[in-house]
């Protein structure tokens, strides 16, 4: 489970989270909503310290962070540890083949010999339908197959968490539609993953929680049902300017 009680971070003048709080349960999947620039992926980065709060707490199972207190390399690793991030620009290491990819982590990080991390690595790249392409490079593969890769390489360090930060932003309707079907395995098998996302017809099909962020605050924490038929003004206008289609059977 992750917890956050009154996380706060600021860039010089300007808030990017006030006072957040929220829970984030194991074996779910929580879907991050909001406008541009209310925080999403900010808070996001916090939950894998890449982004590191100014002031509140953050809780990972049994490992805790106040940062008005400061942490050690020991606390940030444990945290790290428990999560994986999923960017938007993919991050594959290019002079690496798909497979030396997936198996990179595990090897240097849980230091997995390379037989079981190269078994372990070809399960993942089946799983998510590219187990053909283990001795391609990134350049040679399409957007949606890279982000896949990544997808896999996230799995291949055994995370708690998967993180997510927008990881169809940049792909055409058939890759994007290739990845949503990967993660909405993940999400039936009960991996826990925390997606922000923009796609409300993927949010409301795979989601068991959606935070909603205003502004850097927590405007609405709960059930797709209560968030995609509220009657707050504010959740009816953002849901207004977006595409929502009730149900994403085709995942």
């Amino acid at each position: 489970m992750i917890n956050v009680d009154h996380l706060n971070k600021s860039y010089g003048k300007h808030t990017i989270l006030s006072d957040v709080s929220l829970t984030i349960d194991d074996n779910q999947t929580t879907v991050i909503l909001g406008s541009s620039g209310a925080g999403k992926s900010t808070l996001l980065r916090t939950f894998d310290l890449l982004d590191v709060p100014d002031s509140g707490t953050l809780r990972i199972s049994s490992d805790t962070i106040q940062f008005e207190e400061g942490y050690t390399h020991e606390q940030l690793q444990k945290i790290r540890s428990q999560t994986s991030m999923v960017f938007q620009s993919w991050n594959l290491f290019p002079h690496l083949t798909v497979l030396g990819n997936v198996i990179k982590g595990p090897i240097s990080v849980l230091q997995k010999s390379r037989i079981e991390a190269t078994q372990d690595a070809r399960k993942l790249l089946g799983q998510v339908g590219l187990g053909d392409y283990e001795n391609y490079y990134p350049i040679q593969l399409s957007g949606g197959q890279q982000q896949r890769v990544a997808i896999a390489r996230a799995l291949a360090m055994k995370p708690q968490f998967i993180l997510l930060d927008e990881p169809t932003s940049a792909l055409d309707p058939e890759s994007e539609a290739n990845v949503l079907r990967v993660l909405s395995q993940l999400s039936r098998q009960g991996q826990a993953l925390v997606i922000v996302s923009h796609n409300m017809a993927f949010a409301r099909a795979i989601a068991d929680k959606i935070i909603f962020l205003e502004a850097g605050k927590v405007a609405f924490s709960g059930s797709p049902d209560a968030f995609f038929n509220s009657n707050n003004e504010r959740i009816e206008r953002f849901l207004n300017k977006q595409s929502v289609v009730p149900t994403l059977d085709a995942l």
